[in-house]
This record gives structure tokens, sequence and C-alpha cells, in this order.
């Protein structure tokens, strides 16, 4: 398997991992200040504009999608234009820009029927996609009569399945050259017929606000009663239109025979609604836990070969990884045994909710989160594919700089707040400008005194949470 052949690189390596440094703040505020929000996401379209999307938050008030966007100075309120689109039951959103620069949303919602199941919601504006489409933004997105939404999908996985939501990214929507939508979701639901097992790749070619024109793929192999389970997956298409996932799959062959346990990518080069088009090979063992968790994400460079970000969790095959984030990257028949390679750039816990991007020079970008919660930046400009690159890392904000954005009041009961950021998401701008996109929970300990009983207990709760938008200036 290919994590063998990564032990002596990575194992070389480990101990020359990079640290990451304090910088001055970057310029940041968040996207929805007098609001909770959360699973935010941005993007940048070929103009330049920033967008940002993000989900109302807490019981009873998940009934709101956010959409705005800013071209310039996006750490002044005033130079952001903003929608609200109805959408019950929203829970987080990702975002991508048509080549002419008009949105696209993918939604995920609590299904509208069936007990912890999730709606899978497509949302648009500014139809036309093709050349004679109007450049930039359509001024009818800016009203929420502008946007179609539609239910794609849904599925009904165990509460389980869901237990990271909240806590972790979803890299799972993207748009092929020509603007067409393509996601990929998980579902193990018995309670229909026939059972709907497996990871799915949707794709759509035309009139996408209709569930009829979307075609469902099952990467999954599936013997007997037996179906491979998918954690995770992650999805990117390439410059040329392929599609390329990576995930964590308890997986066998089509016989039935086992295969470990691992991270796989997987790769489709042209007409991905055909399984047959698929292949993939075991990439590297991501180790295991629930927290610090392992978390990956994939990128294309601009001449169509993967790249890797993977954080791995404890215990994995490679002795030294453990907690580490390693970028890993192949040039050439990536789904053979002998394609990929790859380095450790951060240790010591550093490197959860990886967030990979690769510019228009094909050099390498990441955010992720340090061992405490704290969004980090990081770039690599010489001999990124090679034993010799170096990266240079910044936590570009702390808890002080958040809380001083928005002071927020914790009950009189309440002590020991804590501020942290959560799945960050990374956006390259035209010129090579650095956005991220984060969850910010704010938590307090809380005590607590029973009636005749002494002792004193607590608990930490989480009292408010918004979606938060910097700008980075490492790297430019």
């Amino acid at each position: 398997m290919l994590s063998r052949l990564l032990v002596a690189t990575l194992a070389l390596v480990a101990a020359t991992a990079a640290a990451a440094q304090d910088s001055p703040p970057a310029p940041a505020m968040f996207l929805a200040p007098e609001v909770s929000t959360s699973g935010g996401s941005i993007a940048v379209g070929p103009d330049g504009v920033l967008h940002a999307a993000a989900a109302s938050y807490g019981p009873g008030t998940d009934q709101v999608v956010t959409w705005a966007t800013c071209a310039r100075d996006c750490d002044s309120e005033a130079n952001w234009r903003r929608v609200e689109l109805p959408v019950p039951g929203a829970i987080a959103t990702e975002i991508a820009v048509t080549p002419r620069g008009a949105p696209r949303l993918l939604i995920r919602a609590t299904a509208a029927a069936g007990a912890g199941g999730r709606d899978f919601l497509y949302a648009e504006c500014g139809a036309l996609t093709g050349p004679w489409a109007p450049e930039g933004v359509p001024e009818s997105c800016y009203d929420p009569s502008g946007w179609r939404i539609v239910r794609v999908t849904g599925n009904n996985e165990s509460s389980m399945g869901d237990f990271f939501e909240y806590l972790l990214p979803y890299r799972t929507f993207a748009l092929d050259p020509a603007g067409n939508p393509r996601f990929i979701y998980t579902d193990s639901n018995y309670a229909i017929e026939p059972d709907h097992y497996g990871a799915f790749y949707m794709s759509c070619e035309r009139a996408c606000t209709d569930p009829r024109n979307w075609t469902e793929t099952n990467l999954a192999n599936q013997r007997g009663y037996s179906t491979e389970q998918f954690t995770r997956p992650v999805l990117t298409i390439g410059p040329e239109g392929s599609a390329h996932v990576l995930a964590w799959v308890y997986a066998f062959e089509p016989d039935g025979t086992d295969l470990p346990d691992d991270l796989y990518y997987y790769e489709c080069p042209a007409e991905c609604a055909d399984r047959g088009n698929w292949s993939r090979v075991s990439l590297v063992n991501a180790g295991s836990g629930s927290y610090p968790s392992p978390t990956w994400d994939l990128a294309i460079d601009p001449d169509g070969r993967p790249r890797a970000a993977v954080f791995v969790g404890g215990g994995a095959e490679i002795e030294g990884i453990d907690y580490s984030l390693v970028y890993l990257w192949c040039d050439a028949a990536c789904t053979g045994d002998t394609g990929w390679a790859g380095n450790v750039i951060y240790d010591g816990g550093y490197g959860e909710a990886p967030d990979l991007a690769i510019g228009a020079d094909g050099r390498p970008r990441v955010a992720f989160l340090t061992d405490d919660g704290l969004p980090v930046v990081a770039v690599c400009d010489a001999a990124c594919e090679t034993d010799e690159s170096v990266w240079d890392g910044v936590v570009f904000e702390d808890e002080s700089d958040m809380a001083a954005d928005r002071p927020t009041a914790i009950p009189f009961t309440c002590d020991g707040e804590l501020w942290n950021a959560l799945s960050p998401r990374l956006a390259l701008g035209p010129a090579g400008e650095l956005f991220v996109g984060y969850d910010v929970s704010v938590e307090a300990r809380c005590l607590y005194r029973e009636f005749q009983r002494p002792e004193i207990t607590f608990e930490f709760h989480e009292i408010w949470r918004g979606v938060r938008i910097a700008q980075p200036m490492l790297g430019q």
C-alpha cells in the first residue's frame, strides 16, 4: 500500500516540521455580528469579489441563509452587500462561483421529513453560465426573489453520522469549468426500499434547479448486504472537468476481499456519472480519534495534478506523525501504487481541519487550527513538492482579537470565557490574496450547586457562535 511507501519521506522530515509564528492581527470582521451564525463558507469570483455565506444558528432561529459580497476593504461593514434567503432548518453552507461571477450554494439543512435526516439544497441566481452570461455578480442576486432554491436529495444517517457537523468543515461542493454543479454526500438509510447506502457523487449539466436533471453515482463497492463506508468525503474538480475525491473508507474489493481502512484518493478524468470511469488508491492511514480529529482536504493545481493536506490523528501506522499536518502530492499515475509522496509540515498538534488551496502559480496555501483552536495560515513558495520545502505560517488572530470585535456577555454564574475558531475555509484572490473564513464559538464555564449539596460543579456551555472573515497578509 502507498502508506508504506511514504514511511521514509515522512519519518525523515517529521523532526524538522515548521512552527507557526504569532503575527499582528489580520483585518477581520464577523459576517453577521447581531445574530448567531454557523457553517460559513467563502469564495472569490473571477472579478476578485469576495463571496460569503452562512446559516443562522440556534434552536428555532435556524431559518435563514445569509449570502454577502465585498469588492474591497472587506474588514469594513460598509463595504458588504447582503441578502437573507429563507431556508428552514439551515445548518451549513458551501459556496462556489461560476466562471462569469455568479454564486452557487449547497445548503445542508434538517430534513423536512424524516427524523435525523439531512436535506441537500441547491441554490442559484443568475442562471446563465455560458459565454453569453453577463460578467460579475448579477444584480438580481441581491433580492431573495432572484434566487431559486431546490431540494436535490437527502440522507437519513444516524445521529452519530452528524456528530461533527458543527465542529468540522464540509468540503463537498464544486463547479466544473462550465459552471455546472457537483457535490458528494453519504447515506446509510435502511428505512426505505431499496436500502440507500454509499457515497454518492451528484452531477448536473443543465437546468439544475430541477431535481430531475441531477444524476447520482454511487462510488461505494457493494457486496451482498455489505457496503463500503465513507467518512467526510472531500470533492474537487480539475481545470479540465476531472473529478477528484478524498475520503476515509472502510474498504473492500468488488469481490468482497477486505482492504485496509485508509484514506483513499479517487479520480475520474471525464464522464464521471459512469462509475466505471472512477479509479482509486489507498493514500495513507490517517490515524484515529475524535478530538483533535483526523481531517483532510484536496486541491488540484493549474496543471490538473492533485495535492492533499492531511491532519493525522492518533495511532497512525507511520511512526512519529501522530497529530501532524502532512502535505502530499502526485504528478502522474495518481491511482497507481507509486504516484504519491509527502512530508510533514507542522507537528505538535497543529493542523486540524486543513483547507488547502493552490494558486494560479501552483504554490500551495493552507489554513488550519492550532492545538488550542486558533486560526493559522501557512504558505510555501519554493520546492514545495520536495523534501526541501519551506513553509511559513502565522497565527493571525487570538482570543482577544475576536472578543474585542464583538464583546459577548456571559451569565453571571459563568466564568472562564473561551473563544475558539472552527472549520477554517481558505479562498485565494486573483493576485494571490488570502481570505480565511471560520466559525467562532464562544463558550463559558458555568457553575452549579444543587440544593443541600455543598459541592460546586461546572459545565461548559456555548454562549454565542458567529462566522468570521479575515485577510491575512502572509505570502502576498
